[in-house]
């Protein structure tokens, strides 16, 4: 059975401008690097001919793995394609379809249960930047641009509903269920974490300080409690829908006219709704340097919140009624943990060395997502950038949290 119907495949054309006679198509895998984990990618190549004349586009399709009968049972268990289908069709459908610069994400241009169609964003000029390597100042803030353009959505919207309901409508009434971290999910965290803490007690500048071992152990344990308690509705700030996984692979970015970079924001696989700090926790310890977040985070969340108050105010909506400046710092501070705890689960494996990438990676792997990773980080510690990056970050996690602790074990 063919991936798209001819149906389908003429509904594109119409959606893309094309008129038709007929419709040929051709599916191309996306890339020969890994793009994501979440689905199988592609390009759709649409040829077009009417009246003699050939007119050709190129989409993007993301899919539930046709031929990798793990991945797929993987992602079908955990719900994660289920969710962006739903939150894509159901929810985002209903934000206004903001262009040029107001833009924060890819057109959605056909949808159904396990198989997405969007413009090909690079056709217009957007790329990933290099995965093992952190953001530049100006991917940065294009990217905090892009996470609070989509954060004022969730506002807007409630807001909306709030006075069409004639009540405080909240987005979580409808969608709960799509904005959960799935419990299954738990061993992938969990393997995550044992990594950690096994490259900790053998790596660590610290690692030779009495009572350090059982110490990261325990700290690091509670850590990781602390961020998956946190991956649900703020009873203390106000909540959004939030992208949770704000890393390079799921940025793209164009140099606009004057060098400034713009951003889009792809895969919605792992959103959940909770504070936004949360987001911006964990794209500034995913994708930058120690250094870079001691002297830029403050800056980071001006950038965020005046372009979430821009965005607000454009719709009528006083940014202070959702949430304060000083409000967003306490927030951003108590979403530490999550941020640096979510880095130190995305960045081992995102900053791996190609082949090791492929060897553990392009295929589901059982093992890999639920037993052990430890074999896999530290068989990469060979590459210098890899273990530069990965052991700075861990021992940002030691110096923070383990270190105030260690007298106490």
């Amino acid at each position: 059975m063919p991936l798209l119907s001819q149906d389908e495949l003429k509904e594109l054309a119409a959606k893309c401008g094309l008129d038709r006679d007929t419709v040929q198509h051709d599916l191309r895998k996306y890339s020969s690097e890994l793009v994501g984990y979440l689905g199988e990618h592609l390009r759709l190549h649409l040829k077009v001919t009417k009246r003699g004349e050939e007119k050709q586009v190129v989409l993007f399709v993301k899919c539930m793995p046709r031929f990798d009968v793990y991945k797929a049972q993987y992602l079908r268990d955990n719900g994660f394609f289920r969710k962006e289908f739903v939150l894509l069709s159901s929810l985002f459908s209903q934000f206004p379809e903001r262009e040029g610069l107001k833009k924060w994400r890819p057109t959605l241009l056909h949808s159904r249960e396990e198989v997405l169609v969007f413009e090909d964003i690079t056709q217009a000029g957007y790329a990933t930047s290099d995965c093992r390597k952190p953001f530049t100042h100006d991917e940065t803030v294009a990217a905090v641009e892009a996470v609070a353009k989509f954060h004022a959505e969730s506002v807007i919207y409630e807001n909306k509903r709030s006075k069409q309901l004639e009540r405080s409508y909240k987005i979580w009434e409808d969608f709960s269920e799509f904005l959960i971290e799935p419990a299954t999910s738990q061993s992938w965290r969990d393997t995550g974490r044992n990594g950690v803490i096994d490259l900790v007690k053998i790596y660590s500048t610290y690692k030779d300080l009495k009572n350090f071992s059982t110490t990261a152990e325990e700290i690091i344990t509670l850590l990781f409690e602390e961020a998956t308690a946190s991956m649900t509705p703020s009873s203390k700030y106000p909540n959004v829908v939030v992208h949770r996984d704000v890393w390079s692979n799921n940025v793209l970015f164009k140099t606009m006219p004057g060098g400034n970079k713009h951003a889009l924001i792809v895969d919605y696989q792992t959103a959940l709704y909770t504070n936004p700090a949360l987001d911006l926790a964990a794209l500034l310890f995913i994708n930058t340097t120690k250094k870079f977040r001691n002297d830029f985070t403050r800056k980071m969340l001006d950038i965020y919140y005046y372009c979430l108050s821009n965005v607000l105010e454009g719709e009528g909506i006083d940014v202070s009624k959702f949430m304060g400046r000083e409000e967003l710092g306490a927030a951003y501070e108590n979403s530490t943990v999550f941020g640096i705890t979510q880095a130190a689960l995305i960045l081992p494996i995102a900053n791996m060395p190609d082949e090791i990438k492929d060897k553990y990676c392009k295929s589901g792997d059982k093992n890999f997502d639920s037993v052990s990773r430890s074999h896999c980080f530290i068989e990469s510690l060979v590459d210098q950038q890899y273990r530069d990056s990965i052991l700075e970050l861990f021992d940002d996690i030691v110096e923070r949290y383990v270190l105030p602790a260690i007298d106490k074990y």
